[in-house]
């Protein structure tokens, strides 16, 4: 994650937006236009000759756009998470503050369109609604200087800390070359505190598009029907199956889930220090550290048997299923019900699966390489070199498998 809001409108996966995940992905800093969809927010900057420019292409889906100005304060703010990122990266925030969103709604006109591209002009929508939202945002700066520059340093601790705790993607992210002349950089968490459900448009049932493989599924049967009618012959599964490889589509193991937090279900209580500053405390229903550790273990296994897409993992010909059932199992015994992972059989097109797993290795390969330029730094620690070197081995072998796993696919 790049920033908040992403600065980017790159394909994001095609999941159910939430309007916390909305407001989470709006602009902090500066005035933005934002589009809404119901699986989806694009971004629409301010171009150097007039009117907004929108990467691509309006969404076809139903669609909200929203101007929105943020108002920043400064204010004070603790909780077990600030008090975890600042000890894993070893200092205290640079500042801390509560940013208020006001959210106009918007019509808006494509004044010119291309294939990379599309200008927008907008308006207040006649009757429109205007929203308002709250976040929290703590902030940890590194500036350096021309001789010694900090403008990836966020980048490297933002990808160690996600590595141990992969719950604070969701809710932390980093900037690089900010500060002066770009010399520094900045992680940041952000905890959003009200967001009104009238962000994210309504979608109708009735009038939500079929996938290209349900339509492909629903000829099939029609296919298969008339053969049988004309032929009066037995179809098989077998020959379901080869039917859909031939149309280009592969058999996968597709893993989605939704994991809470160690935080549902948690009690808040609130209290002031002597210096008069608002400090939270938490009564866990679960044992955070347990609940902590099951995940990472969880997203462990994930990583030495499958691959990351934007739909879900997929799981590779090598995944120990037994290893995975038996840690979803430990989840279900901790969190109960609240737990939300599906294994799902299915069939995907063959060049979208090789090109996630293309995408995916090139991933895992840069972070073997920003590894190995870390372990040639004289001031490591030795216990630093050595937990680095295992991870370096680890990732080595998920590298290893994956290029197998493509050459096995392309066959």
């Amino acid at each position: 994650m790049s920033g908040s809001g992403l600065n980017s409108n790159s394909p994001q996966t095609q999941v159910s937006l939430k309007p916390e995940d909305v407001v989470f992905r709006t602009d902090s800093d500066s005035r933005s236009v934002i589009v809404v969809t119901p699986s989806q927010v694009l971004y629409a900057s301010e171009g150097r000759y007039g009117g907004y420019i929108l990467r691509g292409e309006l969404p076809e889906e139903p669609f909200r756009a929203f101007y929105v100005e943020p108002t920043i304060r400064e204010t004070s703010y603790s909780d077990s998470l600030v008090e975890l990122i600042s000890k894993e990266l070893g200092k205290e925030p640079t500042s801390i503050e509560k940013i208020i969103y006001n959210y106009i709604e918007v019509n808006v006109e494509v004044k010119k369109k291309t294939d990379k591209y599309t200008i927008i002009e907008f308006k207040p929508k006649k009757g429109g609604m205007r929203l308002t939202a709250e976040a929290i945002r703590v902030e940890w700066h590194w500036q350096g200087s021309a001789k010694y520059p900090e403008s990836t340093t966020a980048k490297r601790k933002y990808q160690e800390l996600v590595f141990k705790y992969p719950e604070l993607e969701d809710v932390v992210y980093c900037k690089t070359y900010t500060g002066y002349r770009g010399r520094g950089s900045t992680i940041y968490y952000k905890r959003v505190i009200s967001a009104p459900k009238e962000l994210i448009p309504e979608v109708k049932t009735t009038e939500t598009k079929k996938s290209k493989i349900l339509e492909k599924l629903e000829r099939l049967a029609e296919e298969l029907e008339e053969e049988e009618k004309e032929e009066k012959v037995e179809v098989t599964k077998e020959d379901v199956y080869r039917y859909l490889e031939s149309k280009g589509l592969v058999p996968v193991k597709l893993v989605t889930f939704d994991l809470p937090t160690e935080y549902k279900g948690a009690r808040t209580t609130y209290e002031k220090s002597e210096d008069g500053k608002v400090i939270e405390k938490k009564t866990f229903s679960v044992d955070p550290t347990r609940y902590r550790s099951l995940r990472r273990k969880f997203y462990a296994v994930l990583e030495r048997g499958a691959f990351k897409t934007t739909a879900g993992w997929i799981l590779t010909s090598r995944a120990n299923l037994k290893e995975l059932n038996n840690t979803i199992s430990e989840l279900n015994k901790l969190a109960g019900t609240s737990r939300n992972i599906w294994i799902i059989e299915t069939y995907m097109p063959k060049d979208y699966v090789e090109n996630q797993l293309e995408q995916y290795i090139k991933s895992r390969e840069l972070a073997l390489k920003e590894i190995e330029q870390k372990l040639q730094l004289e001031k490591l620690k030795e216990s630093q070199k050595k937990r680095l070197q295992r991870r370096l081995e680890e990732l080595s072998e998920v590298v290893k498998a994956l290029r197998e796993e493509l050459r096995r696919l392309r066959r």
